[in-house]
């Protein structure tokens, strides 16, 4: 009995379980609220370094830049080549001083060497005066004018002052009066003669006995007491 009725009651449940399945369907239920926003997520790792571009088209010429100012004017140079004889003999004039004028910037005065020549290199082209001096000699001007690129040479003959030039030697000072004066005498001979004869004259100063008055050897001269 008890088996019969559990089985008419499962019957009977399925029975309703039929019967509530062939019911039509309900409405839709209302939308439900959004829910919150989730926590931001980490941040991703650092991409990879993206390749170079292209090279960039030039850039258009810049404006010509403003013209430079004018150098300095060239200066044309010329050398001078001067020689100074005797004019009576020919022979060289050693230690002659020549001067330029106008003088060249750096240019000083020339003095001939022993075969009386003198040179000065690269002044400027132009007209120059040439003033000669020399002991024993007349002073002589000349003037020359150089040439670019040119080498000029010039010959200046000086004229004696005197055929024979005499000098009785250094000074002799500070000796007592009736001390001996020992004196050498020599000539500066310009025309080319031979010296033959010396004489020796007192031209001044208190009387003194000369001795050896025809040498140009060492001259005594005993001074006179006063």
């Amino acid at each position: 009995m008890k088996i019969l009725a559990s089985k008419v009651s499962y019957l009977l449940i399925s029975g309703m379980l039929v019967l509530s399945g062939c019911g039509s369907k309900g409405d839709p239920g209302s939308k439900g609220d959004p829910g919150v926003n989730g926590v931001d997520g980490l941040p991703g790792a650092p991409g990879s370094p993206g390749t170079n571009g292209d090279a960039g088209l030039p850039g258009a010429p810049g404006a010509p830049g403003m013209p430079g100012t004018d150098g300095d004017a060239g200066v044309s140079t010329a050398s001078l080549d001067i020689t100074i004889t005797n004019s009576l003999t020919a022979t060289p004039v050693a230690g002659a001083k020549v001067t330029l004028s106008p003088l060249p910037a750096g240019t000083t005065a020339l003095t001939t060497d022993a075969t009386g020549m003198a040179s000065v290199m690269d002044i400027p082209i132009g007209s120059y005066t040439l003033t000669i001096a020399a002991t024993g000699y007349t002073t002589a001007t000349q003037t020359v004018s150089l040439l670019a690129g040119q080498a000029a040479d010039v010959t200046v003959k000086l004229v004696p002052a005197a055929g024979v030039v005499a000098n009785a030697g250094a000074d002799q000072t500070g000796l007592a009066p009736g001390a001996i004066v020992a004196v050498t005498g020599s000539a500066t001979v310009n025309d080319g003669s031979t010296p033959l004869a010396y004489t020796w004259t007192q031209t001044e100063g208190p009387a003194a006995v000369i001795t050896g008055s025809s040498s140009d050897d060492l001259k005594s001269i005993p001074t006179k007491r006063t």
